[in-house]
């Protein structure tokens, strides 16, 4: 997952700290935001967190919830083999270029 954080006037909060928290306030995760303000980490499982970044007297506190992961849904359809598609695509663009050909004669 990736953090990116900043202040109002666009510029970024390199160096800020960071701490990432679940809902019992265990950290998680924990570091330094680069240059750009940027800091990136594992995705946690699937609950409530909260994501704090401090730096120089100012603080931010943002929520995250991750969800469960949808299940996986069995779906079958049916595809087109690949040489019969191609067939059937050039026998479409012959029959197309015949058909013109023979009203255009008329």
């Amino acid at each position: 997952m990736r953090v990116i954080a900043g202040f109002d006037d666009g510029t970024p909060a390199s160096g800020a700290r960071i701490e990432v928290t679940d809902a019992a306030g265990a950290t998680i995760a924990s570091g330094v935001l680069d240059d750009r303000g940027i800091w990136t980490f594992a995705k946690p499982a699937p609950g409530n967190y909260r994501i704090t970044v401090e730096q120089a007297g100012h603080r931010d506190v943002v929520k995250l919830f991750i969800p469960e992961a949808a299940p996986a849904i069995a779906a079958s359809r049916w595809r087109l083999d690949k040489e019969l598609g191609l067939a059937l695509g050039v026998l479409l663009l012959l029959g197309s270029a015949g058909l013109y050909k023979h009203y255009r004669r008329r």
